[in-house]
Order: structure tokens, then sequence, then C-alpha cells
């Protein structure tokens, strides 16, 4: 399985949901392999005991989880990105795990080429940009099918509710989403876990249960 994580802003929570996601897959008996698309290469260090990447090969991390960075430094696109991402794909894994750059003409160009089974769009209830960016994204993402993709997609509220996501969305979309159930607003649990402590925030007394939340993110492929 093939699993964006993609916003056309920055700071919305996607290297957070790649992170929590890759974990929840990690818990199965087949390989997750994650891919570092941020310049932040937040996912690779949370994943690296904050250390940033070495090297641009493929680091393992424990028997069935490895991360690599997307890029040597800065972003690129084109013929580069191209070839990088044809190197990626030939790493053996199970499940691709890629967290995006915000850069639309990037992300654009991942999310042709990945061909993603699975996109998830993280959004937070107090971000007015993400919610202004969230519909032309969705537009990219359904223009997709012109080339032959068609991803699931679901949009996860990080606090919130479904009917502040509903209202940021054109009601005449031809696109098929889902908006799954609210991940719940906790900045600072998530921010010490993510860039502090790099463990689960399902890990932290009191938030056991984001665990169930994100397994039921990927319930049809669990």
């Amino acid at each position: 399985m093939k699993i964006l994580c993609i916003h056309f802003k920055g700071g919305v929570g996607k290297s957070t949901t790649a992170i929590h996601i890759a974990g929840v897959l990690a818990g199965q008996p087949k390989k997750v392999l994650v891919v570092d698309g941020d310049r932040q290469v937040t996912s690779y260090r949370f994943f690296n005991d904050g250390l940033q990447p070495d090297t641009m090969e493929e680091k393992k991390i424990s028997l069935n989880l490895s991360i690599i960075p997307m890029y040597p430094a800065e972003p690129i696109t084109g013929h580069l990105l191209s070839k990088r991402l044809k190197q990626i794909r030939k790493i053996a894994h199970n499940h691709l795990v890629v967290d995006t750059t915000p850069d639309p003409a990037v992300s654009n160009q991942i999310i042709s080429e990945i061909e993603a089974d699975l996109i998830l769009i993280p959004v937070k209830h107090d971000d007015h940009g993400g919610h202004a960016q969230l519909d032309p994204l969705l537009k990219t993402i359904s223009r997709m099918r012109a080339i032959g993709l068609s991803p699931k997609v679901k949009i996860l509220p990080l606090g919130g509710d479904r009917a502040s996501i509903e209202r940021c969305i054109d009601p005449n979309l031809d696109l098929n989403y889902e908006i799954s159930e609210t991940i719940p607003a906790l900045a600072e649990i998530f921010g010490r876990a993510v860039y502090h402590d790099y463990d689960y925030a399902w890990n932290y007394s009191g938030c056991e249960d984001l665990y169930r939340v994100y397994c039921g993110i990927l319930r049809e492929y669990l």
C-alpha cells in the first residue's frame, strides 16, 4: 500500500500524521518504508533519534521499518525527482508512507508518480490558511483522474468537526473523499512526542485512545 500525507501548506500536521500512520503499520508483520520529502525532515529525525540524514540510502530502524530522505538537501523537481522516486520505489517494501513537501509543484509530481492508494490530508481546526488550501488541493487530486489515478482520499480533522471541514470545500467538487474521526487537538502532547521525545503520542498517559483513532484511519487496510 502506498500512502501520501499531503497538504499545500506547511505546519498542518503532515509529518505528525506520517509518523503515527507508519507507527500503526509497523505493528503489522510487513515492511514499512517511510519517505521524508519535507525540508525539515521531521519524520526522518523522529525515527533516527533526532539526527539529520547522513545518507541518501535506506536506513533500517527496526526489523520491519526503514526510513529514507527524498532529497539530498533542497527539494528537487522534474527529471531529478522522477529519477529519485524510481530509486525509492525499487526498495523492497509492503507499505510506503510519504511525508511530502507543501510545495504544490513538487507535491503534484509526487501524487502523479507515486500512484498512491491512499491520500491523507490533515487539517488543523484553527489553521485558517490550511482550511483555505484544502479545496485547491482536493481539486488537484480530482484532476489526476485524467491520467488514470483515483486514490482513496481521507481528510483528517485535527480538532474541530466535520461541518467545519465541509464549509471549506466546494459542494460541486467531483471527488469521492471521506472525513475521518476527529483527532484530538493535543498540540502540546504531539509537539513533545514528535519533536522532543521521539515517541508516539498514544504512549502518553491519557492519550492511549489515539492508537485506536489512527488504526481507524487505516481500517480497510489492516
